[in-house]
């Protein structure tokens, strides 16, 4: 919980602990900052790099990384204006003619076609009883689980424990 204190009002207790915090810790320590400077400056400490006296520091990094983007945009620029200056595909050729007159289907069996239609008329009935059939099929196991549910909710330990005092 922060304790919310008007403008223009100090804590008591904040200033009197930042007062001894300054007391003990000083926010600056020339002694300290004196010796962060001579490791700093000596040699050997990080920021210097290790290089032989006769190689130049150089740094070319941005260099490549510059040229690498240029050359992108270039390649994008140049496919843009190849794209809007090529010419337009030709249009396609005339299609096939289509024949006007399509040979005729052979004639199915009359036998094939009576079967046919006698397993479509009885589809519906064998469904049927399928369903009608098995509407209680796992309604045994259903009921154990919930059974078994049940059992496993109330509290029968208790109920055995009372009865056996």
């Amino acid at each position: 919980m922060k304790l919310i204190i008007p403008p223009g009002k100090s804590d008591p207790l904040a200033e009197r602990l930042r007062r001894e915090a300054d007391a003990t810790r000083p926010s600056f320590s020339t002694d300290r900052h004196r010796r962060l400077v001579q490791l700093l400056s000596a040699p050997g400490t990080a920021g210097e790099r290790d290089l032989p006296a006769d190689q130049p520091e150089t740094n070319h990094g941005w260099w490549l990384g510059g040229a690498l983007a240029l050359a992108a945009a270039l390649a994008l620029a140049a496919s843009l204006v190849l794209n809007f200056l090529a010419p337009p595909a030709p249009a396609p050729g005339p299609t096939p003619p289509v024949m006007a007159h399509q040979p005729p289907e052979p004639a199915p069996l009359p036998a094939v076609t009576r079967w046919i239609d006698e397993q479509i008329e009885a589809t519906p009935r064998v469904v049927a009883l399928a369903l009608h059939e098995s509407r209680w099929a796992y309604l045994d196991q259903d009921a154990l689980a919930a059974t078994q549910y049940l059992l496993d909710r109330l509290p029968v330990n208790m109920i055995q424990a009372a009865e056996q005092e």
